[in-house]
């Protein structure tokens, strides 16, 4: 069994990924020296790659990485206005400002229920495949579920 759970989203902070992040898959039988390894389909190129777990830690988004993230999607949604109903492009920006300061709060509850709305919407309007493959929503999904109930 591995440390890391499917869907955990990692970050190599060593060997032959450093530097890369993304979403743990699966888990690989094979050895490397006394740990297992996780199937890690890396953000950068969508590739699937086997990472030594003692090369691996939980992303960890801070404030800063948080705006990056959010500024992403303000700019994605920017170009899929022509695809958005109007009333809901203007209502998505202002609730990624909410889920921003339900981050910062470090507001659960708060953080669940925008995500909810924002993810809906665009599964809605844009299409499902945008948000199970959109980096900067599964960045905030994973931050914002590993906040502490308050």
């Amino acid at each position: 069994m591995s440390k890391y759970s499917k869907g955990n989203r990692v970050f190599a902070f060593e060997g032959e990924y450093k530097g890369k992040s993304g979403e743990v898959i699966d888990y690989q039988n094979i050895e490397f020296g006394m740990q297992k390894g996780c199937i890690v389909k890396l953000d950068e190129d969508s590739s699937t790659v086997c990472i030594p777990e003692r090369d691996l830690e939980v992303e960890n988004l801070n404030l800063e990485d948080i705006n990056i993230e959010i500024t992403n999607l303000k700019t994605q949604l920017k170009e899929l206005a022509h695809q958005i109903p109007e009333k809901i492009a203007k209502e998505i920006p202002e609730h990624l400002a909410y889920l921003q300061e339900a981050l910062k709060s470090k507001s659960k509850s708060e953080f669940l229920n925008e995500y909810h709305y924002i993810s809906k919407e665009l599964e809605r309007t844009v299409n499902p495949d945008f948000v199970d493959s959109n980096i900067s929503l599964k960045k905030l999904q994973h931050h914002g579920k590993n906040l502490p109930e308050l």
